[in-house]
């Protein structure tokens, strides 16, 4: 069903005014969380294709907890109880094909350290993340996924666009993939004059803190320099570097050095999209790096999920954003949940309670139906596949 539907259907008795819809709202999400959490109804598959860089994977941020085995190279590795030594004398690790996994409560590290690339497979119990009813979500198709997978709620940038956004969902098949983003921020490409100029000069050189691609290939700019603006025709433009000049310049008044003229960009197609994480910041303030600096040794730096965008950003209008993501058999379940809370409000307290044990009732009838079953008794499953390193 879908959230309009479940929300008309918990404040009918309430009153249907626009503050009581969304209160409903919101207590559906809670109360698909809370069902999520206690039937372990909701389940995704997590592949992810290492190098032999790495021993180590963050969990995904919707984690619970593990609902299978985990795999490596289709060999299933045991939980680690000390059977080998992880370090030798000299302190380095021991490394050979993975045997054994020790599970953190954010990482899984495989046992030895690989010594090849390596498939990572396992499925885990996911908590639902709510879609936020005032928030504009979009999505992004993507191609060659390298160095894990974007994690939900990372700042991701384009490399040519500038232009931020969060990971809402990411999904991938290990080839191509489609991340739906939220929070988008404006890639601003800020064009400074190099020199100054007077009315009788034609051309113009400017600097640039972001893409040279994106100064306009003719027209009118506006150059703002403090309180003053100044408009500029041009005919032709020239480009070099983080440098651009234009020529056939009409150029109506003194311009001195400083002047600037910003451009706003979408994320593109064909550029670099990238985690922008701790690993991330720390290697561009010990280096002062280059991005294409970075990308040269990407894995040794240790750096996050990086991948080429393969279209440009449309706004995110599937049947999946209108409806919960645990199994439609269980929607109607959520409405008790948030009738309670609604009637809790109204200090109805008794009309809360019955509405309460209702929606536990059923929780435990889930969870009773679900435990020790396999993945065709209802749970839901979502196929997230991605990659960690180059893949030959």
């Amino acid at each position: 069903m879908k959230w309009t539907e479940l929300v008309d259907r918990v404040v009918l008795q309430f009153g249907t005014n626009p503050h009581n819809k969304a209160m409903a709202r919101k207590f559906l999400e809670e109360a698909e969380r809370d069902m999520a959490f206690y039937t372990k109804c909701f389940l995704k598959d997590k592949t992810i294709v290492a190098n032999p860089d790495d021993n180590f994977f963050e969990m995904p941020n919707d984690f619970l907890e593990l609902k299978s085995g985990i795999t490596s190279n289709e060999h299933q590795l045991q939980p680690y109880r000390d059977q080998i030594n992880r370090v030798k004398v000299d302190g380095s690790q021991v490394k050979g094909a993975p045997r054994y996994y020790l599970l953190t409560s954010e990482q899984i590290i495989l046992i030895p350290h690989p010594d090849s690339d390596q498939v990572i497979n396992f499925q885990y119990v996911a908590q639902p993340k709510a879609v936020e009813s005032d928030e504009v979500y979009r999505k992004i198709n993507y191609k060659d996924l390298d160095n894990g997978f974007f994690q939900q709620g990372a700042l991701v940038q384009g490399s040519r666009s500038l232009r931020k956004a969060y990971v809402h969902s990411d999904i991938n098949d290990l080839k191509t993939g489609t991340l739906v983003i939220e929070g988008s921020h404006s890639g601003v490409h800020t064009y400074t004059s190099a020199y100054p100029v007077n009315p009788s000069s034609t051309q113009m050189g400017f600097s640039t803190n972001g893409n040279a691609e994106w100064f306009p290939a003719s027209g009118t700019i506006t150059l703002q320099l403090g309180n003053t603006t100044v408009d500029v025709t041009f005919t032709g433009r020239t480009i070099q570097g983080n440098s651009v000049s234009i020529t056939g310049a009409q150029i109506p008044s003194v311009i001195a050095t400083g002047a600037t003229f910003s451009v706003s960009k979408d994320f593109v197609q064909n550029e670099t999209l990238f985690t922008i994480d701790d690993s991330y910041n720390l290697a561009q303030v010990s280096g002062s790096y280059t991005f294409d600096q970075l990308m040269s040794s990407w894995d040794e730096f240790g750096l996050g999920a990086r991948a080429t965008s393969s279209s440009v950003a449309i706004d995110w209008t599937d049947n999946d954003i209108l409806s919960p993501v645990i199994p439609d058999i269980y929607h109607l379940y959520l409405c008790d949940y948030a009738k309670s809370c609604l009637a809790e409000q109204e200090k109805e307290y008794q009309l809360a309670d019955r509405y309460m044990a209702k929606y536990i009732g059923n929780r435990e009838s889930v969870r009773s139906q679900l435990s020790g079953k396999g993945t065709g008794s209802g749970t839901m499953v979502v196929a997230d596949l991605s990659f960690r390193g180059n893949l030959v």
